[in-house]
């Protein structure tokens, strides 16, 4: 099985949590929620390689062992993520595409799906806008890719359209994204901290006092 983290670009990255970060803080949660993406990814057995779907030159330091793959020019992430899962060799069965922004995830999360995986495709949705938070398929693809709001239920309804077998897995872990302010407050009080929520805790007092003026 082989992972595939799409990193959303960082001059634009978390725009809904403008009211509450700056530019540079929203840049800064991104990298170290890919932090704690690529370690739940490097501590998964069933994960064999691990690619990296962005241009960003500011995240190298986290990328130890890991491959990078450019993202499309204008910013399509559902072509790039074609692409990339087009380029990888021919003996890959199993791809795992597993968003930047869900720094919860454990090993064992991903062992579970992994696990739970059998043909076609395996979805675990984001219990707060519907998005696709995991995604892992057989390959070749055997839908079109369709990341964004509410994509959890395209995927399935893509699926079921083309005769496709499909499972549904929620995931504790993997039920949560960070994209509002109120995220921010989830990722805070986390059962299992890491770097993301580490870094939130360190701008708690900053943010409170941000909040009251």
């Amino acid at each position: 099985m082989w992972a595939l983290v799409p990193v959303k670009r960082l001059a634009a990255s978390k725009s809904r949590l403008a009211s509450v970060l700056s530019q540079s803080e929203r840049a800064e949660l991104t990298c170290r929620m890919l932090e704690d993406v690529l370690h739940a990814l490097r501590c998964a057995p069933s994960v064999k390689k691990i690619v990296v779907l962005s241009n960003e030159r500011c995240i190298d330091g986290a990328l130890a062992g890991v491959e990078r793959y450019p993202e499309a020019e204008e910013g399509d992430v559902n072509r790039s993520l074609a692409a990339a899962i087009e380029s990888m060799p021919q003996s890959t069965q199993r791809v795992l595409i597993l968003p930047a922004d869900v720094p919860s995830v454990r090993a064992d999360d991903i062992e579970a799906l992994a696990k739970a995986h059998q043909e076609g495709v395996l979805v675990c949705p984001a219990v707060v806008d519907g998005g696709t938070n995991a995604l892992l398929s057989s390959l070749p693809l055997p839908i079109t890719l369709q990341f964004g709001e509410r994509s959890c239920a395209r995927h399935v309804h893509a699926a079921r359209v083309h005769g496709v077998a499909v499972q549904t897995m929620l995931r504790p872990a993997l039920a949560r994204d960070v994209d509002r302010p109120a995220d921010l407050d989830w990722l805070t009080d986390v059962l299992h901290p890491g770097r993301a929520t580490t870094y939130i805790r360190s701008l708690r007092g900053e943010l409170a006092e941000r909040e009251a003026g």
